[in-house]
């Protein structure tokens, strides 16, 4: 009888410990997550902060492009590396890269009419991207967690890629 009561006293701290871990193993993980959410709303940021300001240069006339072109391209090179959470970003960023690349071959050419056309495709993309990480930021607002959540398997960054890839085959056409 008096082991019984041993036995269960025993039983009853190694399920107490086993609960302590698990609550223990729980919070770490949600750490984690909040860890991966950060970097991905401070990527987020970082792009969109950055797109936001190329779009304006490229609008005004008095932005001397040539000065800024290979760290443009650089940057655009930088994102593809941040793996965002919705893959076709890199697909749009290596596109934006190979037009920086386009507009440097036009400018050594001094041809206006492709340089202007360059531009203008470059803005559109650029605001499709915004718009995009906009959508994303409404989406997650401060929550880290929903950022981290963010994966090929989301409805949102179903519905990113999908507007993102209609808007690029309307870019392409033109």
């Amino acid at each position: 009888m008096v082991k019984a009561k041993y036995l269960i006293i025993v039983m009853a701290v190694i399920i107490a410990l086993l609960v302590i871990l698990q609550y223990n193993q729980y919070n770490e993980n949600t750490e984690l997550k909040k860890e991966i959410g950060r970097i991905h709303y401070d990527n987020i940021h970082y792009v969109k902060v950055h797109v936001i300001s190329e779009i304006e240069e490229l609008l005004n006339e008095s932005y001397n492009i040539e000065k800024y072109l290979c760290m443009n391209q650089w940057k655009f090179n930088e994102f593809i590396t941040f793996g965002l959470p919705a893959g076709f970003f890199d697909i749009y960023f290596s596109s934006i890269k190979h037009d920086y690349q386009l507009l440097t071959q036009e400018l050594e050419a001094n041809n206006e009419d492709n340089i202007d056309a360059i531009k203008q495709r470059l803005i559109a993309k650029l605001i499709v991207i915004e718009d995009e990480l906009e959508l994303i930021q409404n989406h997650c607002g401060e929550d880290l967690t929903k950022y981290y959540e963010l994966t090929q398997d989301s409805e949102l960054i179903r519905k990113v890629e999908a507007r993102m890839q209609k808007e690029l085959i309307k870019i392409k056409s033109q």
